[in-house]
């Protein structure tokens, strides 16, 4: 998905490669000798927003720029959650906000590989650092916010997509709209998200777009949240289903299960199945023992539901068509809602309390 250019503040370019250098320049964080001695590198990773790596010796720089209504907006709030997390909790792992000006902000680029990469090359990544990102979360979701108000975080548009408005359309597609139909005519998946809409919470802060893509992990190890476009405040059984979700994903589409032999399948399933209540143990338990927000595990089931669509909605942006896969997932949401103390049990390996 690119950038969708509406407009930008008045006088102020469009960043690409050559004014991106230009900037860090005129703000004191690059000089001229330093480019010429060391070199300097630019790429481009813009898609919701014009996003550039800039990079000369060891001095490295993340670029953003809004460049409609939507991410002027997301980029300032960006600016503002980074400056209020190091002035009163500098324990969250972050980048260091270097300068917000002329709507452009200017960050450290953080060394590393996000776990995106990471687990592309090794699967078992995903699982062996999962209860490190709940304790990520945990920090995050326990800090003190202080007496100056800090902006609302925005519940996703997959609440709002059984009764939505304009703003909840993100994508234009004909299978997007179909999907939103489909949503639409399922009762348990409409009760569901209108829901948790009325039960989200502004009680913490959150960093509300929690996935392997936006966690970069440092060469000592050390995991770092980058893209803090859409945090505030907000509910965090939001983040928390977020990393829960992505296990769920992970076991419900796992070829291994689906392709082995029929006599078998059932083995395979359940050794899968056994894996992801280790998993889901093991995240929850980091969470609680970090000081994050005690979540009952049938509660956040329906939060993994939201999500589940909300992958949807992802998936089908740009497409025809709503897939074979993304309806099994819309099916999995809405028993999910129907029934979240089974789903808690099958899932998580709960016991009901």
């Amino acid at each position: 998905m690119t950038s969708v250019i509406d407009f930008t503040a008045p006088g102020v370019r469009l960043l690409d490669a050559s004014t991106a250098i230009d900037h860090l320049i005129e703000i004191g964080l690059l000089t001229t000798r330093q480019i010429v001695r060391a070199g300097i590198t630019v790429h481009d990773r813009s898609s919701r927003c014009r996003t550039f790596l800039v990079r000369s010796g060891t001095a490295g720089f993340v670029l953003k720029q809004g460049t409609n209504s939507e991410t002027i907006y997301s980029v300032a709030n960006e600016a503002e959650i980074y400056r209020v997390l190091a002035e009163r909790n500098p324990a969250v792992p972050m980048p260091r906000l270097h300068s917000f000006t002329s709507g452009r902000l200017v960050v450290e680029c953080v060394d590393g590989a996000s776990l995106f990469e990471r687990i592309t090359q090794d699967r078992t990544v995903r699982a062996g650092r999962a209860a490190d990102v709940a304790s990520v979360l945990a920090r995050l979701h326990r800090s003190e916010v202080g007496p100056e108000p800090v902006i609302p975080a925005r519940p996703s548009p997959a609440l709002l997509i059984a009764d939505p408005p304009l703003s909840a359309f993100q994508y234009h597609t004909h299978g997007a709209h179909q999907l939103t139909r489909l949503i639409q005519s399922n009762e348990h998946l409409s009760a569901g998200l209108r829901q948790l809409y009325t039960r989200w919470s502004n009680s913490t802060l959150i960093h509300n777009d929690v996935r392997p893509e936006n966690v970069i992990e440092r060469p000592d190890t050390e995991l770092v949240l980058i893209d803090w476009e859409l945090a505030g405040m907000g509910d965090p059984r939001w983040d928390l289903s977020a990393l829960v979700t992505e296990h769920l994903i992970d076991f419900l589409e796992d070829a291994e299960t689906w392709t082995s032999p029929k006599d078998r399948r059932a083995d395979v399933s359940a050794g899968k199945l056994g894996d992801l209540h280790r998993v889901g143990r093991e995240i929850l338990d980091r969470y609680r023992a970090d000081g994050g927000p005690d979540v009952h595990p049938a509660d956040l089931m329906q939060w993994i539901a939201g999500r589940l669509v909300l992958t949807t909605m992802e998936r089908c942006a740009t497409v025809a068509a709503v897939t074979a896969g993304c309806r099994h997932l819309l099916q999995v949401a809405a028993n999910l809602f129907r029934r979240p103390e089974a789903g808690a049990r099958i899932f998580l390996g709960a016991v009901p309390s």
